[in-house]
Protein backbone atom coordinates (compact mmCIF):
# COMPACT_ATOMS: atom_id res chain seq x y z
CA UNK A 1 0.00 0.00 0.00
CA UNK A 2 1.23 3.26 -0.94
CA UNK A 3 2.69 5.94 2.18
CA UNK A 4 0.73 9.44 1.67
CA UNK A 5 1.63 12.23 3.47
CA UNK A 6 -0.36 15.60 3.51
CA UNK A 7 2.29 18.75 4.48
CA UNK A 8 0.18 21.70 5.32
CA UNK A 9 -0.63 24.22 8.06
CA UNK A 10 -2.47 21.84 10.54
CA UNK A 11 -1.13 23.70 13.50
CA UNK A 12 -1.96 27.29 13.08
CA UNK A 13 -4.53 28.90 15.24
CA UNK A 14 -6.95 29.16 12.20
CA UNK A 15 -10.32 27.31 12.01
CA UNK A 16 -9.87 26.98 8.57
CA UNK A 17 -6.48 26.40 7.99
CA UNK A 18 -7.58 23.14 10.40
CA UNK A 19 -10.60 22.12 8.99
CA UNK A 20 -9.20 21.89 5.24
CA UNK A 21 -5.80 19.85 6.68
CA UNK A 22 -8.93 17.83 8.38
CA UNK A 23 -11.00 17.31 5.56
CA UNK A 24 -8.63 16.58 2.93
CA UNK A 25 -7.16 13.80 4.79
CA UNK A 26 -10.76 12.05 5.46
CA UNK A 27 -11.90 12.48 1.81
CA UNK A 28 -8.55 10.40 0.60
CA UNK A 29 -9.39 8.01 3.25
CA UNK A 30 -13.13 8.41 1.75
CA UNK A 31 -11.98 7.77 -2.21
CA UNK A 32 -9.08 5.69 -1.32
CA UNK A 33 -9.15 3.44 1.54
CA UNK A 34 -6.00 4.93 2.47
CA UNK A 35 -5.57 7.61 6.02
CA UNK A 36 -2.53 9.89 5.11
CA UNK A 37 -0.21 10.81 7.64
CA UNK A 38 -0.55 14.83 8.26
CA UNK A 39 3.32 15.35 8.21
CA UNK A 40 3.67 17.11 11.80
CA UNK A 41 6.13 20.01 10.56
CA UNK A 42 5.67 23.78 11.90
CA UNK A 43 8.35 26.52 12.04
CA UNK A 44 9.63 27.01 15.76
CA UNK A 45 9.43 30.68 14.98
CA UNK A 46 5.38 30.40 13.96
CA UNK A 47 4.73 27.89 16.88
CA UNK A 48 6.68 30.59 19.19
CA UNK A 49 4.44 33.01 17.62
CA UNK A 50 1.07 31.38 18.02
CA UNK A 51 1.98 31.05 21.87
CA UNK A 52 2.69 35.21 22.08
CA UNK A 53 -0.91 35.89 22.83
CA UNK A 54 -1.09 33.86 25.94
CA UNK A 55 1.06 36.69 27.43
CA UNK A 56 -1.39 39.41 26.30
CA UNK A 57 -2.65 40.98 29.97
CA UNK A 58 -5.71 41.52 28.60
CA UNK A 59 -6.85 38.84 26.53
CA UNK A 60 -4.24 35.77 27.70
CA UNK A 61 -6.81 34.09 29.73
CA UNK A 62 -9.12 33.55 26.68
CA UNK A 63 -7.00 33.17 23.94
CA UNK A 64 -5.34 30.20 26.56
CA UNK A 65 -8.49 28.27 26.11
CA UNK A 66 -9.01 28.97 22.00
CA UNK A 67 -5.14 27.98 22.20
CA UNK A 68 -5.71 24.59 24.03
CA UNK A 69 -9.08 23.64 22.08
CA UNK A 70 -7.05 23.64 19.29
CA UNK A 71 -4.56 21.70 20.54
CA UNK A 72 -6.47 19.17 21.09
CA UNK A 73 -8.05 19.00 18.13
CA UNK A 74 -5.13 17.95 17.02
CA UNK A 75 -5.92 14.41 18.34
CA UNK A 76 -8.38 14.12 15.28
CA UNK A 77 -5.63 14.30 12.84
CA UNK A 78 -3.56 11.13 12.01
CA UNK A 79 -0.32 12.94 12.83
CA UNK A 80 3.02 10.95 11.24
CA UNK A 81 5.24 9.37 13.38
CA UNK A 82 7.89 12.10 14.30
CA UNK A 83 6.99 15.76 15.05
CA UNK A 84 9.62 18.84 13.03
CA UNK A 85 8.81 21.85 15.72
CA UNK A 86 11.71 23.37 13.93
CA UNK A 87 13.58 26.30 11.93
CA UNK A 88 15.91 23.62 10.21
CA UNK A 89 14.61 21.46 7.78
CA UNK A 90 17.19 19.27 6.99
CA UNK A 91 15.92 16.45 8.89
CA UNK A 92 12.43 16.87 7.28
CA UNK A 93 13.57 16.18 4.22
CA UNK A 94 15.06 13.45 5.49
CA UNK A 95 11.92 11.56 6.50
CA UNK A 96 9.88 13.13 4.17
CA UNK A 97 12.31 10.82 1.66
CA UNK A 98 12.13 7.62 3.84
CA UNK A 99 8.36 7.83 4.37
CA UNK A 100 6.20 8.30 2.00
CA UNK A 101 5.83 7.72 -1.51
CA UNK A 102 2.93 10.16 -2.61
CA UNK A 103 3.54 13.91 -0.81
CA UNK A 104 0.49 16.12 -1.32
CA UNK A 105 0.78 19.92 -0.20
CA UNK A 106 -2.19 22.04 0.47
CA UNK A 107 -4.80 23.49 0.72
CA UNK A 108 -4.39 27.26 1.84
CA UNK A 109 -2.18 29.76 0.91
CA UNK A 110 1.22 27.27 1.51
CA UNK A 111 2.92 28.88 -1.42
CA UNK A 112 2.46 32.76 -0.33
CA UNK A 113 5.58 33.61 1.21
CA UNK A 114 7.62 36.56 3.06
CA UNK A 115 10.44 37.36 4.81
CA UNK A 116 9.92 35.25 8.01
CA UNK A 117 9.57 32.13 5.75
CA UNK A 118 11.24 32.92 2.80
CA UNK A 119 10.77 31.34 -0.33
CA UNK A 120 13.10 28.59 0.48
CA UNK A 121 10.28 26.80 2.51
CA UNK A 122 9.09 23.00 2.40
CA UNK A 123 6.13 23.72 1.27
CA UNK A 124 7.58 23.70 -2.74
CA UNK A 125 8.47 19.93 -1.50
CA UNK A 126 12.22 20.73 -2.14
CA UNK A 127 12.53 20.38 -5.94
CA UNK A 128 14.72 17.82 -7.31
CA UNK A 129 16.18 16.76 -3.67
CA UNK A 130 12.82 15.18 -2.82
CA UNK A 131 12.69 11.66 -5.31
CA UNK A 132 8.98 10.61 -4.86
CA UNK A 133 5.56 11.68 -6.23
CA UNK A 134 4.83 15.38 -5.45
CA UNK A 135 1.37 16.64 -5.66
CA UNK A 136 -0.61 19.74 -4.69
CA UNK A 137 -4.32 20.29 -3.88
CA UNK A 138 -5.80 23.57 -3.71
CA UNK A 139 -2.23 25.20 -3.13
CA UNK A 140 -2.60 28.98 -3.03
CA UNK A 141 -0.14 32.02 -2.88
CA UNK A 142 -3.12 34.38 -1.83
CA UNK A 143 -1.41 37.40 -0.09
CA UNK A 144 1.34 37.63 -2.28
CA UNK A 145 2.33 40.80 -4.34
CA UNK A 146 2.49 39.03 -7.71
CA UNK A 147 4.11 42.24 -9.70
CA UNK A 148 6.92 41.92 -6.87
CA UNK A 149 7.87 38.52 -7.21
CA UNK A 150 11.83 38.81 -8.62
CA UNK A 151 13.20 37.05 -11.32
CA UNK A 152 15.39 34.97 -8.62
CA UNK A 153 12.37 33.57 -7.02
CA UNK A 154 10.39 33.16 -10.15
CA UNK A 155 12.93 30.69 -11.11
CA UNK A 156 13.06 28.74 -7.31
CA UNK A 157 8.99 28.40 -8.26
CA UNK A 158 9.69 27.52 -12.05
CA UNK A 159 12.45 24.47 -10.89
CA UNK A 160 10.37 23.40 -7.99
CA UNK A 161 6.63 23.42 -9.55
CA UNK A 162 8.31 21.56 -12.41
CA UNK A 163 9.12 18.90 -10.33
CA UNK A 164 5.12 18.14 -9.06
CA UNK A 165 3.37 15.21 -10.88
CA UNK A 166 0.21 17.32 -10.24
CA UNK A 167 -0.33 20.90 -9.69
CA UNK A 168 -3.91 21.37 -8.19
CA UNK A 169 -4.87 25.18 -7.23
CA UNK A 170 -7.47 26.93 -5.49
CA UNK A 171 -7.71 30.38 -7.04
CA UNK A 172 -7.40 31.91 -10.35
CA UNK A 173 -4.73 34.52 -9.53
CA UNK A 174 -2.47 31.82 -8.46
CA UNK A 175 -2.85 30.11 -11.31
CA UNK A 176 -2.58 32.73 -14.00
CA UNK A 177 0.61 33.52 -11.78
CA UNK A 178 2.47 29.93 -12.08
CA UNK A 179 0.85 29.94 -15.32
CA UNK A 180 3.22 32.80 -16.56
CA UNK A 181 6.26 31.21 -15.00
CA UNK A 182 5.07 27.18 -16.44
CA UNK A 183 3.19 28.07 -19.41
CA UNK A 184 3.67 24.24 -20.43
CA UNK A 185 2.57 22.83 -17.30
CA UNK A 186 -1.03 20.97 -16.78
CA UNK A 187 -2.89 23.44 -13.73
CA UNK A 188 -5.96 22.48 -12.11
CA UNK A 189 -8.21 24.74 -10.07
CA UNK A 190 -9.73 22.74 -7.30
CA UNK A 191 -12.10 23.76 -4.47
CA UNK A 192 -11.11 24.00 -0.84
CA UNK A 193 -11.25 20.65 0.78
CA UNK A 194 -13.94 21.76 3.08
CA UNK A 195 -15.93 22.02 0.72
CA UNK A 196 -16.08 17.99 0.46
CA UNK A 197 -16.99 17.86 4.19
CA UNK A 198 -20.98 16.96 5.04
CA UNK A 199 -22.89 19.69 6.56
CA UNK A 200 -22.40 21.01 9.95
CA UNK A 201 -23.81 17.80 12.46
CA UNK A 202 -26.65 20.03 14.54
CA UNK A 203 -26.21 17.54 17.27
CA UNK A 204 -22.09 18.79 17.66
CA UNK A 205 -23.66 22.69 17.03
CA UNK A 206 -26.43 21.63 20.23
CA UNK A 207 -24.03 21.34 22.14
CA UNK A 208 -22.04 24.17 22.30
CA UNK A 209 -25.16 26.06 22.33
CA UNK A 210 -26.00 24.02 25.79
CA UNK A 211 -22.47 24.85 27.05
CA UNK A 212 -22.69 28.29 26.22
CA UNK A 213 -26.37 29.01 27.44
CA UNK A 214 -27.54 29.92 24.68
CA UNK A 215 -31.64 30.73 23.81
CA UNK A 216 -31.85 27.05 21.74
CA UNK A 217 -35.50 28.13 20.36
CA UNK A 218 -33.93 31.68 19.28
CA UNK A 219 -32.03 31.79 15.93
CA UNK A 220 -28.52 32.48 15.42
CA UNK A 221 -26.73 34.98 13.80
CA UNK A 222 -22.76 33.82 13.37
CA UNK A 223 -20.00 36.79 13.29
CA UNK A 224 -17.02 36.29 12.19
CA UNK A 225 -15.28 39.39 11.16
CA UNK A 226 -13.13 41.73 12.54
CA UNK A 227 -12.43 44.96 12.12
CA UNK A 228 -15.55 46.10 10.27
CA UNK A 229 -17.83 49.06 11.24
CA UNK A 230 -20.94 47.93 9.69
CA UNK A 231 -21.33 45.09 12.64
CA UNK A 232 -23.23 47.33 15.70
CA UNK A 233 -25.75 48.20 13.12
CA UNK A 234 -26.20 45.04 11.42
CA UNK A 235 -26.65 43.31 15.34
CA UNK A 236 -29.01 46.17 16.36
CA UNK A 237 -31.39 45.40 12.85
CA UNK A 238 -31.50 41.67 13.44
CA UNK A 239 -31.19 41.42 17.16
CA UNK A 240 -34.94 40.86 17.77
CA UNK A 241 -34.72 37.79 15.49
CA UNK A 242 -31.47 36.10 16.21
CA UNK A 243 -28.78 35.82 18.75
CA UNK A 244 -25.74 37.74 17.83
CA UNK A 245 -22.79 35.29 18.22
CA UNK A 246 -19.49 36.46 17.60
CA UNK A 247 -16.76 33.89 16.45
CA UNK A 248 -12.72 33.67 16.61
CA UNK A 249 -11.78 37.05 17.18
CA UNK A 250 -13.49 40.07 18.61
CA UNK A 251 -14.72 42.64 16.19
CA UNK A 252 -13.19 45.14 18.34
CA UNK A 253 -10.82 44.61 21.02
CA UNK A 254 -13.19 47.37 23.08
CA UNK A 255 -15.89 44.89 22.26
CA UNK A 256 -15.21 43.07 25.91
CA UNK A 257 -14.57 45.88 27.97
CA UNK A 258 -17.99 48.44 26.39
CA UNK A 259 -21.50 47.90 27.52
CA UNK A 260 -23.81 47.37 24.70
CA UNK A 261 -25.16 44.83 21.72
CA UNK A 262 -21.67 43.30 20.66
CA UNK A 263 -22.99 40.03 20.47
CA UNK A 264 -21.87 37.16 22.52
CA UNK A 265 -18.35 35.73 22.17
CA UNK A 266 -17.70 32.27 21.58
CA UNK A 267 -13.98 32.24 21.72
CA UNK A 268 -13.38 28.38 23.54
CA UNK A 269 -14.69 25.91 20.83
CA UNK A 270 -12.17 23.67 18.58
CA UNK A 271 -12.05 23.53 14.98
CA UNK A 272 -14.09 20.75 14.65
CA UNK A 273 -17.07 22.41 17.17
CA UNK A 274 -16.83 25.67 15.50
CA UNK A 275 -17.17 24.26 11.59
CA UNK A 276 -20.22 22.29 13.19
CA UNK A 277 -21.55 24.73 15.31
CA UNK A 278 -23.27 26.27 11.61
CA UNK A 279 -25.41 23.86 11.36
CA UNK A 280 -27.19 25.98 13.87
CA UNK A 281 -26.89 28.87 12.09
CA UNK A 282 -30.01 30.88 10.21
CA UNK A 283 -27.82 33.83 8.91
CA UNK A 284 -23.49 34.24 8.82
CA UNK A 285 -21.68 37.79 8.68
CA UNK A 286 -18.01 36.96 7.64
CA UNK A 287 -15.03 38.69 6.71
CA UNK A 288 -12.60 35.59 6.70
CA UNK A 289 -12.49 33.06 3.33
CA UNK A 290 -12.97 29.93 5.89
CA UNK A 291 -15.49 31.69 7.95
CA UNK A 292 -17.84 32.14 4.77
CA UNK A 293 -16.89 29.04 2.53
CA UNK A 294 -17.44 27.02 6.15
CA UNK A 295 -21.00 28.30 6.55
CA UNK A 296 -21.91 27.89 2.76
CA UNK A 297 -21.13 24.55 2.99
CA UNK A 298 -23.97 24.34 5.79
CA UNK A 299 -26.18 25.95 3.68
CA UNK A 300 -26.43 28.79 5.49
CA UNK A 301 -27.30 32.13 3.88
CA UNK A 302 -23.97 34.87 4.33
CA UNK A 303 -22.74 38.25 3.41
CA UNK A 304 -18.92 38.11 2.79
CA UNK A 305 -17.04 40.85 3.36
CA UNK A 306 -13.81 41.51 1.17
CA UNK A 307 -10.54 43.06 3.28
CA UNK A 308 -8.24 42.79 0.39
CA UNK A 309 -7.03 46.07 -0.64
CA UNK A 310 -4.18 45.80 -3.68
CA UNK A 311 -2.91 48.54 -5.41
CA UNK A 312 -3.96 46.91 -9.04
CA UNK A 313 -7.02 44.75 -9.88
CA UNK A 314 -6.44 41.49 -7.54
CA UNK A 315 -9.50 38.86 -7.52
CA UNK A 316 -9.70 38.31 -3.47
CA UNK A 317 -10.40 34.66 -2.52
CA UNK A 318 -13.38 35.51 -0.90
CA UNK A 319 -14.58 37.15 -4.33
CA UNK A 320 -13.49 34.15 -6.23
CA UNK A 321 -15.38 31.83 -3.72
CA UNK A 322 -18.86 34.42 -4.21
CA UNK A 323 -18.40 34.46 -7.66
CA UNK A 324 -17.86 30.53 -7.97
CA UNK A 325 -21.03 29.77 -6.33
CA UNK A 326 -23.34 33.13 -8.61
CA UNK A 327 -23.66 34.94 -5.03
CA UNK A 328 -21.85 38.11 -5.75
CA UNK A 329 -25.48 39.90 -4.54
CA UNK A 330 -23.95 39.32 -1.03
CA UNK A 331 -20.72 40.13 -1.44
CA UNK A 332 -19.51 43.60 -0.58
CA UNK A 333 -15.82 45.24 -1.14
CA UNK A 334 -15.55 46.86 2.33
CA UNK A 335 -12.84 49.58 1.65
CA UNK A 336 -14.98 51.12 -1.48
CA UNK A 337 -18.34 50.79 0.06
CA UNK A 338 -20.44 53.71 -0.54
CA UNK A 339 -23.65 54.96 0.24
CA UNK A 340 -25.60 52.37 -2.51
CA UNK A 341 -23.70 49.78 -1.34
CA UNK A 342 -25.12 50.12 2.58
CA UNK A 343 -28.45 50.09 1.22
CA UNK A 344 -27.89 46.67 -0.47
CA UNK A 345 -26.14 45.36 2.61
CA UNK A 346 -28.96 45.58 4.50
CA UNK A 347 -31.40 44.65 1.85
CA UNK A 348 -29.77 41.62 1.06
CA UNK A 349 -29.95 40.89 5.08
CA UNK A 350 -34.09 41.43 4.36
CA UNK A 351 -33.92 39.30 1.52
CA UNK A 352 -32.27 36.64 3.93
CA UNK A 353 -34.84 37.08 6.13
CA UNK A 354 -37.30 36.70 4.05
CA UNK A 355 -36.95 34.31 1.79
CA UNK A 356 -33.87 32.04 3.05
CA UNK A 357 -34.72 28.43 1.65
CA UNK A 358 -35.03 29.83 -1.99
CA UNK A 359 -30.85 30.65 -1.09
CA UNK A 360 -30.20 27.75 0.56
CA UNK A 361 -31.69 25.87 -2.76
CA UNK A 362 -29.13 28.12 -4.72
CA UNK A 363 -26.42 27.67 -2.09
CA UNK A 364 -26.82 23.56 -2.38
CA UNK A 365 -26.93 23.21 -5.92
CA UNK A 366 -23.73 24.92 -6.59
CA UNK A 367 -21.76 24.08 -3.56
CA UNK A 368 -22.69 20.59 -6.05
CA UNK A 369 -20.98 21.87 -8.96
CA UNK A 370 -17.74 23.35 -6.86
CA UNK A 371 -16.64 19.58 -5.46
CA UNK A 372 -16.43 18.69 -9.03
CA UNK A 373 -13.27 20.88 -8.75
CA UNK A 374 -11.66 17.69 -6.84
CA UNK A 375 -12.36 15.28 -9.01
CA UNK A 376 -9.10 15.53 -11.47
CA UNK A 377 -6.96 15.46 -8.24
CA UNK A 378 -8.52 12.13 -6.98
CA UNK A 379 -8.69 10.74 -10.82
CA UNK A 380 -4.95 11.50 -10.73
CA UNK A 381 -4.06 9.89 -7.09
CA UNK A 382 -6.00 6.91 -7.88
CA UNK A 383 -3.47 5.97 -10.78
CA UNK A 384 -0.37 6.48 -8.59
CA UNK A 385 -2.06 4.11 -6.05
Amino acid sequence: MKRIGILTFHRSINYGAFMQCYALSKEIFKRTGIMPDVVDFEYKWKSEHHAEPLNNFFLGKEYLLQYNRFRQDLSLLNLSSESFITDDTNELLTFLQKNYDILIVGSDAVWAYNKMTTIDNPYWLFGNNLDCIKMSFAASAYSLDFQSVSDADKMYIKEHVNSFDYVGIRDQETLNFIQQILPDKKLHRNCDPTVLLEGGDKSIAATVIKRHKLKPNKKIATFMIAGNDYVPSIIKKIEKEYQPIQLYKRNRLKDKYIPGSKGKMIYDISPFEWYNFYAASSLNISNYFHGTIVALRSLVPSIAFDNTNFSYEYTSKIKQFMKDLDLMDFYFHYASMNDKDVTRLYEQIEIIKQDPEAIKHKIAKNIEIEKLKANSFFEQLEKYL
